[in-house]
């Protein structure tokens, strides 16, 4: 019984042997993270923005842009958000701004530009197109009860614009809080 045991030992040695032997290389896995409450949920149901007509006419040639369109997002945050991160997504202009939609029947040399309000700093900040920024901060959270207001309108990219349909789709994607 004892050989059989003594046998078994030696066995279980050399096989355990041969297997550290024929590694060729080992690497330790180290795994990191962060858990973080979900995102605010945008309650307006906004889909379309109306930014209006602009006549392009020989009077108006010295305008470079329409008057500004204000509206307002409404987020509710369930958990308690520190701020709110987002990006507006969308096809950029020339300006880093927003591109209309190309189409056949698209205006051309016309972009849209898009603002968002900062109470804390009482003043507009620009959104370029598919930057990530804060979009409200804890203290405007606060004090706003989590509503963003924004602005838009449409630009001159060239001095030579052409009429037509001048639609943009951008989309707001909020990033965790």
């Amino acid at each position: 019984m004892m050989k059989k045991v003594s046998y078994l030992l030696v066995l279980s040695v050399i096989v355990m042997f041969s297997c550290f032997a024929s590694a060729k290389s080992v690497i330790r896995l180290n795994y990191k993270g962060t858990i973080k409450p979900g995102t605010c949920n945008i309650e307006t149901k906004v889909s379309n923005v109306e930014l209006g007509t602009w006549f392009l006419n020989k009077e108006d040639s010295g305008r470079m842009e329409t008057d500004w369109v204000q509206f307002e997002l409404d987020f509710n945050c369930k958990q308690h958000a520190t701020q709110i991160i987002g990006a507006f997504q969308g096809a950029a202009s020339a300006n880093a701004h927003f591109a209309i939609d190309q189409t056949a029947d698209s205006a051309k040399g016309i972009e849209i530009e898009l603002e968002s309000y900062s109470p804390t700093g009482s003043r507009w900040v620009k959104r370029k197109a598919n930057e990530i920024g804060v979009l409200l901060n804890a203290e405007e959270l606060k004090r706003e009860g989590s509503k963003l207001k924004l602005r838009a309108r449409y630009s001159l990219l060239t001095k030579n614009p052409t009429a037509g349909d001048a639609n943009a789709s951008i989309t707001l994607v909020i990033q965790n809080n």
